[in-house]
């Protein structure tokens, strides 16, 4: 608990400090600077995520590209009744990797998508419980949905 509260009172003291520190009239952040900045990121310490990948044979037919272009990670998730493009964001927390997939995703209400990157596989959990009900993908009945990049 103590820990929690520390994090956020010293985030909340950055943000304060971050948005006195600027001129006026300007933003501090915009879309096109945190896309640049997690590619840049990525090129130093993060891993190389660019590529195809491929669910196992479950009977979900769904296929996910990622590409880069003009310095900011595309994503592409496609299959039989979904066809879907965006924004990849890859960051690190601790010694494990993540990419949002900078969304809207899955049925009512849409959301980002956040997948953990391990070995050459990204994994999704597809949908929640009974507390939290969302589905990204109502095509494919598994939990967690492990996108193995192919070769």
């Amino acid at each position: 608990m103590k820990k929690t509260f520390f994090k956020i009172t010293t985030m909340l003291i950055m943000l304060v400090f971050l948005s006195c520190s600027k001129p006026a009239g300007k933003s501090n952040v915009t879309n096109d600077s945190i896309e640049t900045t997690n590619i840049t990121e990525a090129n130093d310490v993060l891993p190389d995520i660019v590529g195809y990948y491929r669910l196992p044979e479950t009977g979900c037919d769904l296929a996910l590209t990622i590409i880069k272009q003009n310095d900011k990670l595309k994503y592409y998730f496609k299959g039989e009744h979904i066809d879907i493009e965006g924004i990849a964001i890859l960051s690190k927390e601790n010694d494990d990797f993540y990419i949002t997939f900078d969304g809207p995703i899955g049925g009512y209400p849409a959301k980002t998508v956040t997948g953990q990157y391990t070995n050459n596989s990204i994994i999704i959990q597809n949908y929640g419980n009974s507390m939290n009900n969302y589905t990204y993908f109502p095509d494919c009945d598994e939990k967690y949905l492990e996108f193995a990049k192919q070769n």
